[in-house]
């Protein structure tokens, strides 16, 4: 008889590999096209990709773990909960950048583009610095993380000092939730205000107001799933919800790619066209124009 675990694995290897492949051509369209390569908030969403990409990596490793119910010594775990805990990091931290570049647009800062790229470039910089760093930490036996074949998920270790690092990177991940709270709150004051303020000259571009659509969709999903984890331990869940639970953490490599296919009709236009479909709507304005 095949057991919960054993199907879990399968599962989460099943959604990894459909969506991987579709999160990959997603980067390399923003990578090579000028229209997305050119603006910073899809600079720093293809940094936050490629983060959520790495914590596929270590998912993908908990569920061929889940399947074989073995850690190979706990070598296997050890590297896979490295990329889950610096992915989850570097995704909350780019995600806040991405609330930040949002909150400077609707401001209108005036700043050059130049210096503009200097700067985001230098942060971007910083969170990959990061994001090294507390992979490099969990290495050390002190900090590793082991993988529990019994709940299907990674765990920080028993020991005292892990118990030091699990809090910080909590708080950490928290304090960086609330301060994107706080930005977002910030960005829909300006927008009504300035809105008011300069009815017949405030332009709000469609475009950039699906990017902060897009920045709060997974702000909120970022949240539920780290309270959800959270208070967990002081919960007694039901063997269903630590199921949806778990389903919903490995669904967090889906949100981005959803996401750009729902809000940009343009990234859609490239993906389809990839696959050999055509949009009708750019279809039909092609032809329009034509005549």
């Amino acid at each position: 008889m095949v057991s919960e675990s054993t199907i879990l694995g399968v599962v989460y290897i099943c959604i990894i590999t459909l969506t991987a492949p579709v999160h990959l051509l997603i980067i390399s369209i923003l990578i090579r096209k000028q229209e997305f390569r050119s603006l910073t908030a899809y600079r720093i969403m293809v940094h936050m990709s490629i983060c959520e990409c790495s914590l596929m990596v270590g998912h993908f490793l908990g569920g061929v773990m889940s399947i074989l119910h073995v850690t190979f010594r706990g070598h296997l775990d050890k590297i896979g909960g490295c990329f889950v805990n610096a992915s989850w990091i570097g995704i909350v931290f780019f995600t806040f950048l991405l609330s930040l570049n949002r909150l400077m647009t609707f401001l209108e800062i005036k700043i050059s583009a130049r210096l503009e790229r200097r700067v985001f470039n230098a942060l971007l910089l910083s969170v990959w610095l990061m994001f090294c760093a507390v992979f490099a930490i969990h290495l050390f036996p002190e900090f590793a993380i082991w993988y529990d074949l019994t709940k299907n998920g990674y765990r920080f270790g028993k020991g005292s000092v892990a118990k030091v690092n699990e809090d910080i990177e909590h708080n950490v991940i928290f304090s960086l939730l609330i301060a994107e709270f706080l930005l977002c709150l910030a960005t829909v004051a300006t927008i009504v205000l300035r809105r008011n303020a300069y009815s017949t000259r405030f332009k709000l571009s469609s475009g950039e107001l699906k990017l902060f659509v897009q920045s709060i969709i997974i702000f909120t999903y970022l949240s539920v799933i780290r309270c959800a984890w959270h208070f967990g331990q002081f919960v007694q869940l039901s063997d269903a919800c630590i199921v949806a639970r778990d389903l919903a953490t490995q669904a967090v490599g889906l949100l981005n790619p959803l996401l750009y296919l729902t809000f940009n009709r343009s990234i859609r236009k490239h993906v389809l066209a990839t696959f050999r479909f055509h949009d009708r709507i750019f279809v039909n304005v092609v032809v329009a124009t034509s005549k």
